[in-house]
């Protein structure tokens, strides 16, 4: 997402897609109480995020230990589908993690429940390109939860998976059908996944974008998630580049 401050300061809609860079996210914070409308990230809105916070407000998995949630895709095998300038770290900023990984990255943060109070990560360059096309972050809470976040650009078959994982039960989802599934101590423990049905899917982004617009309403959880995630990415970054915990906050 780029933008400059002239789009903040006239309080236009802004429609972002990605992590957002660190001009930008200053622009957010400083005017956040100007900002009239904006929608950040594709599937911060999906209806599977929306049912996995249900199954956590209800409380049926207790406290939460580990989420894990992965995106890859194969777009940098053989001679890769994906433009050249997806491996060029100076207009990207980076690979897998900072495109593909931005999704998981906040819906881990989500699902936590809290922001990560530190950053460890890994990058893999199978292909050996000048960015990484294979990810992993680690994020840790103060209360010993942990979040696991993956992507990756090598992966012919690797489906969009969410794991969370807590005290009473556990729901998954992609692994490796498109369904939720659900095991809880309350339902028998050892009874088997039982399916948690999932709502159809609602208007696109870019027509909750024209909503918000149109009704003079603000996306306010998706531009907390926006500066959330751009600090997370700068962290993971940070953590790859260095070998070392990055600290937040």
């Amino acid at each position: 997402m780029t933008t400059g401050g002239s789009s903040v300061d006239v309080g236009v809609g802004l429609l972002g897609y990605g992590t957002v860079g660190s001009a930008v996210n200053r622009l957010l914070v400083e005017n956040a109480d100007d900002i009239e409308r904006a929608l950040v990230e594709r599937h911060g809105i999906s209806p599977e995020r929306a049912r996995v916070l249900s199954v956590l407000a209800d409380g049926r998995l207790g406290q939460v230990t580990v989420v894990r949630t992965r995106l890859s895709h194969d777009g940098a095998l053989g001679d890769g589908w994906l433009p050249d300038q997806f491996f060029d770290p100076a207009p990207t900023g980076g690979g897998a993690l900072i495109d593909l990984g931005c999704h998981p990255m906040y819906l881990t943060r989500l699902f936590l429940g809290e922001m990560p109070e530190s950053v460890t990560a890994v990058f893999g360059h199978l292909t050996g390109r000048a960015v990484e096309d294979n990810a992993v972050a680690v994020l840790q809470c103060s209360a010993g939860a942990l979040g696991v976040v993956e992507a990756g650009f090598v992966n012919r078959h690797s489906p969009f998976t969410i794991e969370v994982h807590g005290t009473e039960g556990s729901l998954i989802y992609g692994t490796p059908d498109r369904k939720l599934r659900l095991q809880t101590a309350a339902e028998g423990g050892h009874g088997g996944w039982s399916e948690v049905p999932v709502p159809e899917d609602g208007p696109s982004p870019f027509w909750q974008w024209v909503s918000h617009i149109e009704y003079g309403s603000t996306a306010t959880e998706n531009i907390a998630l926006a500066i959330d995630l751009t600090a997370l990415m700068d962290a993971a970054n940070r953590a790859a580049s260095t070998g070392a915990k990055i600290g937040l906050g």
